[in-house]
């Protein structure tokens, strides 16, 4: 199926989706989250951020990517600022983090390469270099850890999700380092995370959706408006730009949606289970939504990018 072939498809099933979108679209958002508190704001001081962008949580601490200061912020969970690491030689644009046996793991845009601190802040290396070849990086923009220390980096420029070996070795890839449509290619991924089984997830994001490989490393699924092939919109389940994917309790899958200004919720197959924000400067509302961690007791914490704070979301309760 070439592209204007998907997108006749994808018009053909528009009506649809506005269909399904009013008919599902208000229980959706009843069983969403509400808004318990914001920190921080635009600034180079403690607290302050210049596009935040990456989060993380280990234990009671969370970490940030503030990511035009070139540095890691720590905070507890109600948002108490603890300390900061990194500097301008270390971290060129950090983004999307992983914590995994002890260490922060950090994608680094602008050094092409994967930047490893200790979780207090110490400096122990990185991984990659700029290039396009195996275990080369072109703007890697999100890691993931499994059990084992293997890295899966996506690449945002390098259109392309890798899977190195703990000493950075090129094992496997997905995508052929071009711009493409259909499945198991990509058009500016951002973002990756593994779940309870071993599925890959990658947040494909101009090509407005998720992505899931399963544990062989195959191709499994894909949602994100018409079968999942680049057709933008703001009806429940559809993505404007799928910039981040983090899986949290019960391989819950939580989505920022990123022009839409809000995080949406699913299953591991694509149902989409809940969403809330909408576009704004105020509480609860966001400017343009980056990356969301899960905390020990089921509350979100959302990067707010444009708006240069987190805010703290939880369940409704009924």
């Amino acid at each position: 199926m070439n592209r204007y072939t998907s997108l006749c498809l994808g018009m053909a099933l528009f009506g649809l989706g506005m269909l399904l979108s009013a008919c599902g679209g208000a229980s959706a958002r009843e069983s969403g989250y509400e808004w318990v508190q914001s920190w921080g704001e635009f600034g180079q001081g403690p607290g302050q951020f210049n596009d935040p962008i990456g989060i993380a949580i280990a234990g009671e601490e969370v970490f940030v990517a503030d990511a035009r200061n070139a540095r890691i912020q720590v905070f507890d969970l109600d948002g108490r600022f603890l300390r900061q690491f990194g500097n301008r030689e270390q971290l060129g644009r950090p983004m999307h983090l992983a914590i995994a046996q002890g260490r922060l793991y950090i994608a680094d845009y602008w050094n092409d390469r994967i930047a490893i601190f200790t979780l207090d802040g110490r400096w122990q290396g990185s991984m990659g270099r700029a290039g396009q070849t195996a275990g080369e990086f072109n703007t890697p923009s999100g890691v993931a850890v499994d059990g084992q220390g293997h890295l899966y980096v996506a690449e945002f420029h390098g259109q392309r999700v890798q899977l190195l070996d703990p000493q950075g070795k090129p094992l496997r890839q997905w995508g052929t380092g071009e711009k493409g449509l259909w499945y198991g290619r990509f058009n500016y991924p951002s973002d990756v995370a593994l779940d309870s089984r071993g599925r890959l997830y990658v947040a494909d994001a101009y090509n407005d959706r998720i992505q899931v490989f399963d544990a062989s490393g195959e191709f499994s699924h894909a949602w994100g408006g018409p079968f999942a092939l680049n057709i933008a919109g703001g009806f429940d389940g559809w993505f404007r730009t799928a910039i981040s994917v983090t899986v949290g309790p019960q391989d819950t899958i939580y989505v920022s949606d990123f022009l839409n200004h809000r995080v949406q919720i699913f299953t591991p197959q694509g149902e989409l289970l809940g969403l809330f924000g909408e576009h704004g400067t105020g509480d609860g509302q966001f400017e343009r939504p980056i990356d969301v961690a899960v905390t020990p007791n089921g509350e979100l914490l959302v990067v707010d990018f444009g708006n240069h704070r987190i805010q703290k979301w939880r369940p409704i309760e009924h």
